[in-house]
């Protein structure tokens, strides 16, 4: 009955996980009354692999596109650089767009080419759809690779003009990209950042305004901060003029440093 239970609620984390084969879902197993989120290793479990390599490798040729890229990125976290051809092979013959990702990513963190090189043909202007791209991207980025850096730009700028239930996920998950421990990677790119994300400020959806918010936040000149504060005092909704009210306390801040140390 918690098998059932466990692979009956799967859940999607972001709107985006169950638009493409591969990427798996959140799931929740339900134990003493209490609902528990589910790590990638006790989902295989659920599914009837146990954690060693030899049956993780097994995993990697499951009929289920997700218990795949579970089984890769199990496999990358315990370091386990013996099984990095098992992961290669199977990429070689994988069709799933999210899973291809998902052994990508195994393998550029157990230190194969062959990771980055995947990770950097599925980010690039191909067919694969913008949440692959996106999140291919995002794992480059993470390991101090800016291939992908104007392609999330490009990105960014394109998907303002989509006509789907997805863009606000979209476009919220691809501004958070220009943000946090990735904004360095986009310093020299700063200009073009700011240029789509004044752009978004105005938008019509309020996720969007406060991620847009947010990147200006961190990649804003004198410029963005007047947009900002024009965007703060004709916005409607409160929770999105907190966020801009806070981003233009923290571009005045970085305008002041420099000031402050002239004197």
């Amino acid at each position: 009955m918690r098998f059932f239970a466990a692979l009956s609620s799967l859940v999607v984390a972001t709107g985006l996980l169950g638009q493409t084969d591969g990427f798996p879902e959140l799931m929740h197993e339900q134990r003493d009354n209490k609902v528990y989120t589910v790590t990638t290793g006790r989902a295989l479990e659920l599914h009837g692999y146990a954690l060693t390599r030899e049956s993780l490798v097994r995993a990697l040729r499951d009929p289920d596109a997700q218990v795949r890229s579970m089984a890769a990125d199990e496999l990358a976290k315990r370091g386990d650089k013996e099984a990095a051809p098992s992961i290669l092979e199977a990429l070689s013959s994988e069709k799933a767009i999210g899973t291809r990702v998902w052994m990508a990513n195994a393998l550029l963190k157990l230190g194969v080419a062959e990771g980055t090189s995947e990770l950097r043909a599925i980010c690039g202007p191909t067919t694969a759809s913008y949440y692959p791209r996106l999140v291919a991207a995002g794992d480059l980025l993470g390991a101090g690779d800016a291939t992908c850096r104007d392609q999330v730009i490009d990105m960014v700028r394109s998907m303002s003009t989509l006509e789907s239930t997805l863009r606000e996920s979209l476009l919220v998950y691809g501004l958070t990209l220009f943000t946090g421990r990735f904004a360095p990677m986009f310093q020299p790119k700063a200009a073009e950042v700011r240029e789509v994300a004044t752009t978004l400020l105005a938008d019509k959806v309020r996720g969007v305004r406060m991620a847009a918010s947010n990147a200006l936040g961190e990649h804003g000149d004198a410029a963005s901060l007047q947009a900002l504060q024009e965007a703060a005092e004709a916005e409607t909704e409160d929770v999105v003029r907190v966020r801009m009210l806070t981003n233009v306390k923290i571009l005045q801040d970085k305008a002041r440093l420099p000031a402050e140390g002239k004197e």
